[in-house]
C-alpha cells in the first residue's frame, strides 16, 4: 500500500488538503511510505486488484511529481521502498 501526504504550497502545486498551518523549512521532508513493486507495477502480484486506481489516480506520477518538487524545492525526500 502506498501512503501519501502531501503538503507543499508552492506554485502550481495541486493540493486536496487544507493549508496545513506551518512553514515548510530545511526540516521538512516528503516522506513516501513502503511504494512496492507489487503494487505500482503492471508486474506487480497485486495489480489485478489495484491497478485500476492506480492508473486513474496517477499514483506513480503523482509519487515522481512529490520527489521532483522536493529536490526543486531542496527538501529532503524519504521513502521506504521494498520489493
Amino acid at each position: 500500500m502506498v501512503s501519501v501526504i502531501a503538503l507543499i504550497p508552492f506554485k502550481n502545486a495541486f493540493a486536496q488538503l487544507p493549508a496545513p498551518g506551518f512553514e515548510i523549512d530545511e526540516n521538512t521532508a516528503i516522506l513516501i511510505t513502503d511504494p512496492q513493486v507489487d503494487f505500482l507495477s503492471p508486474d506487480g502480484v497485486t495489480w489485478g486488484v489495484v491497478g485500476n486506481s492506480v492508473e486513474e489516480n496517477n499514483t506513480v506520477a503523482n509519487i515522481k511529481t512529490l520527489f521532483e518538487l522536493g529536490e526543486e524545492n531542496n527538501l529532503k525526500n524519504l521513502s521506504s521502498i521494498l520489493n
